[in-house]
């Protein structure tokens, strides 16, 4: 069964993070984007948290 995916506001609560370090992470490859709705909410798997 695929992952569920959540939009980074979801994932970053999930995490006990901020967006801002989720973005941190997007950028140095630690995680991937999925999908960007019009370059404001991305979507991730957020399997294994």
């Amino acid at each position: 069964m695929p992952d569920p995916l959540m939009k980074i506001g979801q994932l970053a609560k999930r995490a006990k993070v901020s967006h801002r370090t989720i973005h941190y992470y997007e950028n140095i490859g630690l995680i991937a984007p999925v999908r960007r709705e019009g370059g404001v909410a991305s979507t991730l798997r957020g399997g294994g948290l």
